[in-house]
């Protein structure tokens, strides 16, 4: 076949050279050096070397290059320099694809005689069988291998710059589930992010399950009011559900919630999409969580998990010698609540305890707050490395208690209280001022400031 048969190998000859080329027509790869002269094969038609490889313009190509406007009788160029075709002529980019062996109609038709349904099936073979199934040689076996990656392969790498800027492409990240007040907001940045695990620590009575309940109902409005237009799971691990409260925020969700329009409060039944769950072990946690959380996410009904508290549980079963086991728990369970928000775009709402700091080492990892409080989130570093954000709450000081009625009179009372963000990716750490009252959870304007 030409001068040095041996080298001259063909590819195509089907009505498609593979290349993706206007026309159609066989295609032959020279494989060997370089040389300053121009080679024919057995039909005479001229050959290119390109890069140590040369192509032959047969006249099938040649006919097309010419109705597009090309001249067919170009003298070869230089080494290295890539003969000239109209613009448009996809061949042209064809040959700049050379290099990277690209896969031809008879490579896929021998995968396709093998019976190998996909490009993924391929990569489940070595090159051996594939050599054997396929009937081609090791070169053209190693160089199906290496395009199928290629073309299976998908770009992993995404900056934070990215994701800032081109805020219509990453919908999720910039997403946020309100808090039900422009004040706590405005120091959230909008408020909770929809996927990862939040949590809220401080002592008791400091607002925790208000803050929760709250969440329960700003969850329940469509977007442009701050919501996700879904119901919320609320676990109890501790005191039964506070259910006349909820019923008492409901009532007065025209008050707190001025900004949504009367008639959108009232087309809510809020207390149909809460789902209450009470777990009185971690057994009980672990399977509401394995099982019955994921059928109301997949359903559609909820987008919210709460769970009050994270740490009773642990504290009860676990003493202070079963540190290895209580992590591994812990880890398993953060595995979970991160696989449901990832997935679903359901944020998660961890409600903490509190333990005073009283060595050097609890100091320095605990929150200061604005009185100064030395006090430390429970469960440990095992489970503050499975938050995104945590904050915390504390009272500061005490007013003339408003007038509620029931289980809300503790809570709803003239306290004036703090919400502080101790971490977080987006967030500096700062706090702001909130108080309690019939109506719900509302910010203090002018007290918001930096840690």
């Amino acid at each position: 076949m030409g001068e040095d048969p041996g080298s001259l190998i063909w590819q195509g000859g089907t009505p498609c050279c593979g290349l993706g080329c206007v026309g159609g027509g066989a295609r032959a790869i020279l494989r060997g050096p370089p040389r300053e002269r121009r080679r024919k094969n057995m039909l005479g038609a001229p050959l290119w070397y390109l890069e140590g490889d040369y192509i032959r313009r047969d006249s099938a190509v040649l006919e097309d290059c010419r109705r597009l406007g090309s001249s067919s009788t170009e003298p070869p160029r230089p080494y290295g320099a890539r003969p000239r075709f109209p613009r448009g002529c996809r061949l042209r980019h064809a040959l700049d694809r050379i290099g990277s062996r690209i896969v031809l109609y008879s490579m896929i038709a021998a995968v396709k005689k093998a019976r190998i349904k996909s490009a993924k099936d391929i990569l489940k073979f070595s090159g051996p069988d594939l050599q054997r199934l396929t009937k081609l040689s090791n070169v053209d076996v190693q160089h199906l291998l290496v395009a199928v990656s290629a073309a299976l392969q998908k770009p992993n790498v995404l900056t934070v710059f990215q994701m800032y800027h081109e805020k219509a492409c990453f919908v999720a990240q910039h997403r946020r589930l309100s808090l039900g007040c422009s004040v706590l907001d405005s120091l959230l940045r909008g408020g909770l992010p929809v996927t990862g695990i939040t949590e809220l620590g401080g002592e008791s009575a400091a607002g925790k399950t208000q803050i929760a309940i709250q969440l329960c109902l700003s969850v329940q409005y469509p977007c442009r009011y701050g919501g996700l237009e879904a119901g919320a799971v609320y676990i109890c691990t501790e005191d039964v559900f506070p259910n006349k409260r909820l019923q008492q925020l409901i009532g007065l969700q025209h008050k707190l919630r001025t900004d949504v329009p009367l008639e959108v409060i009232k087309q809510r039944k809020f207390g149909d999409n809460i789902f209450i769950e009470h777990a009185a072990d971690i057994e009980t946690l672990n399977d509401c969580i394995a099982q019955r959380v994921p059928i109301l996410l997949l359903r559609g009904l909820v987008r919210l998990i709460i769970i009050d508290s994270i740490a009773a549980l642990f504290r009860c079963e676990f003493a202070a010698k079963d540190s290895v086991v209580k992590a591994k728990h812990l880890q398993t369970l953060g595995a979970q609540l991160h696989t449901l928000s990832s997935r679903f775009l359901a944020p998660v709402f961890c409600i903490n305890q509190v333990t005073d700091a009283v060595d050097n080492m609890s100091a320095g990892q605990s929150h200061v707050g604005i009185l100064n409080k030395k006090v430390s989130p429970a469960l440990g570093i095992t489970w503050s490395n499975q938050l995104l954000m945590r904050l915390m709450v504390a009272r500061t000081r005490s007013s003339e208690p408003d007038e509620c009625a029931g289980e809300a009179s503790q809570s709803c009372s003239g306290v004036v209280r703090t919400l502080e963000v101790v971490f977080a990716p987006h967030l500096p750490q700062s706090f702001c001022c909130y108080t309690i009252n019939m109506e719900g959870v509302k910010g203090v304007e002018d007290k918001v400031g930096m840690s």
